[in-house]
């Protein structure tokens, strides 16, 4: 079965890069796969996260290279994704693989134009309706129900499955939708050891910005410090507040209990350090951090924001959801982590097993299946 994937970066270390990359990987490994991974930016070196035997294709379009300004940026950007389109159709054509699979970046827009044999396959890395979710502003919503109704109405129906990667996605915006199946993220780690739980230490990760709601975990930690001055707070990711959030660290005076670490290669390491993981997203598509998390045996607590949380954490048992922007109640529950080892502990390791069921070799299945059923259909 030859698989082209679409990728815009595969530099760029976020989520929907990193899974791609171990994705493609697994599924070259399997006998009769032949796997390709077609690119937009700059290659440069290689990351170790890629199988080699994924064959690449560099499109050399260059988004990251639209530096003009409103209203320039998008006539370049038209002509890119008219680039893009020509470009990936040649190699398309050339391959001619029995399966297409967008990963939501650029691409998404251009692939049900280009006619060919294969089956067409998009996934949905955040919820449907993030556009509205990440819009802050009259003008802001105004440009996200235009982007949506374009989407929903003419480019989603063209695509031979969409995926999913929450059943909460599928049950609450997609149920009467019969072409789409729910696949989860797998987890990257699989620790040796997970663990001990025993630093004083709660992490927070994601790119600062609006949709990751840091602001409300800083007032929420400012009441714990107060009650436990011995513990830490270190959030991992950068972005456009990072300033914002540092001003706000300095009033609330958590400066030497709270502390905004930057990106990291080494995240696994930094999780196995901590003893839980707090969240207060606005929306999430699937919330990879938290499974990483609970892949190094971290209890959770975070918002039951819309999707995610509710279908990796079982509340009470792994962690604890609360109510978005109840923060009252979660200031309660990271506290009682905090003042009970027992309970902590006993979370821990129930999200260790759970995060088993997210593993490469578990999810991998449901990918082939699928690819099956569409060739069969």
């Amino acid at each position: 079965m030859k698989i082209v994937y679409c990728l815009n970066d595969i530099t760029c270390f976020g989520g929907i890069e990193i899974i791609t990359m171990l994705k493609v990987g697994y599924l070259a490994r399997i006998p009769g796969n032949r796997v390709f991974l077609a690119i937009t930016e700059e290659m440069g070196e290689v990351p170790e996260q890629l199988s080699p035997l994924v064959s690449l294709i560099d499109l050399h379009v260059r988004y990251n290279d639209n530096k003009q300004a409103f209203p320039w940026n998008l006539v370049v950007l038209a002509y890119k994704r008219m680039q893009h389109k020509r470009r990936l159709s040649f190699y398309l054509k050339r391959i001619q693989p029995d399966i297409v699979v967008s990963t939501g970046n650029s691409e998404y827009a251009v692939l049900p134009g280009i006619k060919g044999n294969w089956k067409t396959v998009r996934e949905f890395h955040l919820s449907k309706h993030y556009r509205l979710m990440d819009a802050d502003s009259f003008s802001r919503r105004i440009l996200a129900r235009a982007a949506e109704f374009f989407d929903y109405h003419f480019i989603v129906k063209r695509y031979d499955q969409i995926v999913l990667l929450t059943q909460e996605d599928k049950d609450t915006y997609w149920r009467d939708d019969d072409h789409v199946r729910v696949i989860p993220n797998p987890t990257r780690f699989c620790p040796d050891k997970p663990s001990s739980l025993e630093n004083k230490r709660i992490i927070a990760i994601g790119r600062l910005v609006y949709q990751k709601n840091f602001s409300s975990l800083l007032r929420c930690f400012a009441k714990i410090c107060q009650l436990c001055p011995d513990w830490r707070l270190d959030i991992f990711g950068d972005g456009p507040e990072r300033i914002s959030l540092q001003a706000q660290i300095a009033e609330l005076n958590i400066g030497n209990h709270v502390f905004l670490q930057g990106n990291t290669k080494h995240i696994q390491e930094e999780l196995a350090a901590s003893s839980m993981i707090v969240s207060t997203s606005r929306y999430e598509g699937f919330h990879l951090a938290l499974l990483e998390a609970m892949s190094c045996g971290l209890p959770v607590v975070s918002y039951v924001c819309p999707c995610g949380p509710k279908d990796l954490v079982r509340h009470g048992i792994d962690g604890f959801l609360v109510a978005p922007g109840d923060e009252e109640d979660l200031t309660d529950k990271i506290l009682q982590l905090v003042q009970d080892d027992a309970l902590r502990k006993r979370m821990g390791k129930a999200a260790l097993e759970r995060s088993h069921a997210y593993s490469l070799p578990a999810i991998a299945p449901s990918w082939m299946a699928l690819f099956n059923d569409l060739l069969q259909s």
